[in-house]
């Protein structure tokens, strides 16, 4: 009994007051969609950020100007009273003279060095190329073959070819 009126105390102080237990993830997605849906809140949150607008950085105004920065900060660093050297007919005929030398020792060295071919005459991939052209051609075959064409060699027979043929010759000679 006492119970039950402890029970029923709690019911009456707690029944105008209604909570959630746990915030499960439907109720709040459902909360946040209702926010996202809700134009009034939209109209509120636009309202709030309108006047504080920044600039994204890469537009292409924003390139322009630091390229013409860049081009104006170069043309100031760029050193003063320099003049290039004219080519005059003996810096022509020195550089001309300086090339062909050069040309020259350039094909001296090349026919130098052109028939110094140093290839180790036992090198594996040199093996294996020999090895592979033997196998594949028939030379060897065909030169022992031409070597012993006219010469017979006669194979002594086996043993077992050897009594059956005496058998066969005595069983002839009974009959």
């Amino acid at each position: 009994m006492f119970e039950q009126k402890k029970y029923r105390s709690d019911y009456e102080r707690r029944k105008d007051k209604y909570h959630l237990v746990v915030d499960e993830p439907r109720h709040l997605l459902a909360k946040i969609a209702g926010d996202q849906i809700s134009q009034i809140k939209y109209r509120k949150n636009y309202e709030k950020l309108k006047d504080k607008f920044t600039s994204v950085v890469d537009t292409p105004e924003h390139l322009r100007t630091t390229k013409i920065l860049y081009k104006l900060e170069y043309n100031k660093a760029k050193p003063r009273g320099y003049t290039t050297i004219h080519d005059t007919p003996m810096l022509l005929h020195v550089r001309k003279v300086k090339d062909e030398v050069s040309d020259l020792k350039y094909k001296e060295v090349y026919q130098r060095n052109k028939s110094n071919c140093t290839i180790v005459p036992d090198a594996v991939h040199i093996k294996a190329a020999k090895d592979a052209y033997k196998v594949n051609t028939n030379l060897d075959y065909k030169k022992l073959y031409e070597a012993s064409k006219a010469h017979w060699r006669w194979i002594p027979d086996r043993p077992d070819f050897l009594q059956a043929a005496k058998s066969s010759l005595q069983q002839s000679d009974v009959s």
